[in-house]
């Protein structure tokens, strides 16, 4: 990524573009909540500081996530098949071949969805640029949340925030 090599002062200046999916992945990703059977993403190991980055890179990344999750929820709307909501209502009640129906139905619609959806994650998108943490900070952020990252999520999260 381009704006890896220019200073801290370039990289808090502007715009910079990104995959959506790479977005939204990282975003989901650092907004992992802790359950009673897992633990969330922890940003408890940072200092206030590189805490702060952290937040304001999410708060960059926020809109790209809440208009993607619209697109999807739009394209769900507009896809589903006619009488979907009664299908899936009568689906317990139907026989073998009705819920073989519906199901392949299902599948249909997922797959349109899908698609549509797909085409979306690859465009670039433009978000506002944000300070970057320091490879120490990003050392601790990884090391605190070694129980959710593998090699991946780890490079994803070191394009996105270090």
């Amino acid at each position: 990524m381009k704006e890896k090599k220019d200073s801290k002062a370039a990289k808090t200046a502007g715009k910079v573009t990104m995959k959506a999916g790479k977005i939204i992945r990282a975003y989901r990703l650092l907004n992992i909540e802790r359950t009673e059977k897992k633990e969330g993403f922890k940003l408890s190991a940072l200092e206030a500081n590189d805490l702060y980055i952290v937040i304001r890179a999410l708060d960059a990344l926020k809109p790209v996530v809440d208009k993607f999750d619209g697109f999807v929820k739009d394209a769900q709307k507009k896809l589903k098949p006619e009488g979907w909501d009664e299908k899936v209502q009568k689906y317990q009640d139907a026989s073998t071949e009705e819920k073989a129906e519906i199901d392949k139905e299902a599948e249909e619609y997922t797959r349109k969805v899908n698609e549509c959806v797909s085409t979306e994650l690859e465009k670039d998108k433009e978000i506002e640029a944000y300070e970057h943490l320091s490879e120490e900070a990003f050392g601790k952020l990884v090391q605190t949340n070694d129980h959710l990252l593998n090699v991946p999520e780890i490079m994803l999260l070191r394009e996105i925030l270090a």
